[in-house]
């Protein structure tokens, strides 16, 4: 008798550790975005999205479209691209513009320089100043210029994130739970009533 009872313990314990095991409770990681950049070129602003920090052109096509005192100038600069989507997709490449180009500077990996009107802080001819030189995120364009908000509002994206949260399993304990659960099922078929 006491056989029986020993072994409906043992059963209970491991099921018991199988069971907390188990439902064992996931850590939930908020779907956060980096902090914008601070150090962005003139004719650019900081922004930010699930493909990470970049500087946005602050593209225009007048001088009204521009704000503190930066007018519409036409420059050449290194644009690039970024996905700035979640895990379901999303939205095209966001344009971005790492440096000005008009001096004939190189542009980096996956870049190029192209012709682009930006609002840009007016250089007086005294300061000697060029386009390339200057104060960095002068001015500001009123229109959106198709980039990102940076809200983390946005589903969609080829980045891998996701619109709200995701649950990371730990692994181990998943598996150490179902090979305890397969333990349990052999020995249960074994002691079985009416087998030999």
């Amino acid at each position: 008798m006491e056989g029986k009872s020993r072994r409906g313990r043992s059963r209970a314990w491991w099921a018991a550790l199988s069971l907390s095991l188990w439902l064992q409770g996931t850590t939930a990681r908020a779907d956060v975005v980096e902090e914008p950049p601070a150090d962005c070129p003139a004719g650019t602003k900081g922004n930010t999205c699930h493909g990470g920090p970049f500087c946005s052109p602050l593209k225009c096509f007048s001088d009204a479209e521009c704000t503190d005192g930066a007018t519409c100038q036409d420059t050449k600069g290194c644009i690039g691209w970024v996905d700035c989507g979640g895990g379901d997709g999303g939205p095209d490449p966001t344009p971005t513009l790492s440096s000005l180009c008009d001096g004939g500077e190189a542009c980096g990996a996956g870049e190029t320089c192209e012709a682009i009107k930006l609002c840009l802080p007016v250089v007086e001819p005294t300061t000697g100043g060029g386009s390339a030189g200057g104060p960095t995120s002068s001015g500001t364009a009123t229109t959106d210029a198709g980039t990102a908000s940076g809200t983390g509002d946005d589903p969609g994206g080829s980045k891998g994130g996701c619109g709200s949260c995701s649950a990371d399993a730990d692994p181990g304990a998943t598996a150490l739970a179902l090979l305890a659960i397969a333990a349990l099922v052999p020995r249960r078929r074994r002691n079985a009533p009416g087998r030999p």
